[in-house]
């Protein structure tokens, strides 16, 4: 039997060798050719590439790059308005960060900040902070006079008091402060008036504090895996409630029927388990 190539087979290698590798320099073409769009649109991934357009730049992903610290460079991304550092081994934010004036979304989720910066109360159009797994045991007072506020999320911290003033905050619509050590919340929040999701999963409270009837927009109301076995007469009084979740609390079912009560008939989903 001839074990020679036949020519027809030694073309069809050359042509398939030939297409693997224009498809390879098409890949490769295709993933710089998305970065440029991605910077040319004003998003960066990479640090010392948004220092160097920072006229540019308005948002920069940082997640998960191994970051220790942060150059005080970055203050001179005047346009930057979103920020995810998340998932480095960050604990400070260095002096420049107040020069941010335009930044509306900080994200600093899974770092080892032990209290939010107050750099912070000084960043005038700030909206969200999201700051869920780190070390947090306080959040600054100055933190309520940032009016811009309209979600703040503290989810698995130390926490175990909110600011004073926090009620102060009349646009925010969420608030998460799941997984901390709270157990009583004596503040007021009367002036949340915009606040729609509150979330306390997680902690330590024994009843629903009264400062709840106070939010008057509120639709999503969870105290999941507390020690609740009472609320205030005054829960019925949130008329926009639409869910609210309390499984994991030490309730018997004539409790679970009398907050049944409480709200008009089928205005609230509630689950108990």
């Amino acid at each position: 039997m001839n074990k020679t190539t036949h020519p027809n087979m030694r073309k069809i290698k050359s042509f398939l060798s030939a297409t693997f590798r224009a498809m390879a320099c098409l890949a490769v073409l295709t993933g710089a050719l998305n970065l440029l769009q991605a910077q040319n649109s004003g998003n960066f991934t990479d640090l010392n590439e948004a220092l160097k357009k920072p006229d540019d730049v308005t948002l920069l992903n940082l997640s998960k790059q191994k970051l220790g610290k942060l150059p005080e460079s970055l203050g001179d991304l005047h346009r930057l308005h979103t920020l995810d550092i998340s998932g480095n081994n960050l604990s400070v934010l260095p002096a420049r960060f107040v020069d941010l004036a335009s930044l509306k979304v900080l994200i600093l989720d899974d770092n080892q900040f032990k209290s939010l910066p107050e750099c912070l109360c000084q960043i005038p159009e700030l909206r969200v902070i999201k700051a869920n797994n780190n070390q947090l045991e306080s959040i600054p007072d100055c933190i309520t006079s940032r009016l811009t506020l309209e979600e703040l999320r503290f989810s698995n911290n130390k926490l175990t008091s909110l600011p004073e003033e926090i009620g102060k905050l009349d646009n925010l619509k969420i608030l998460n402060a799941d997984k901390n050590e709270f157990s009583e919340l004596s503040v007021s929040l009367k002036g949340m008036i915009r606040l729609q999701e509150l979330y306390f999963d997680d902690n330590k409270f024994t009843e629903i504090p009264a400062a709840i009837c106070e939010l008057n927009a509120l639709k999503k109301l969870s105290f999941w895996n507390n020690q609740i076995t009472t609320w205030p007469e005054c829960i019925g009084n949130l008329k926009q409630l639409k869910w609210f979740r309390l499984m994991g609390n030490p309730l018997d079912k004539k409790a679970m029927k009398g907050l049944e009560k409480a709200f008009d008939k089928d205005q609230v989903r509630i689950l108990f388990e």
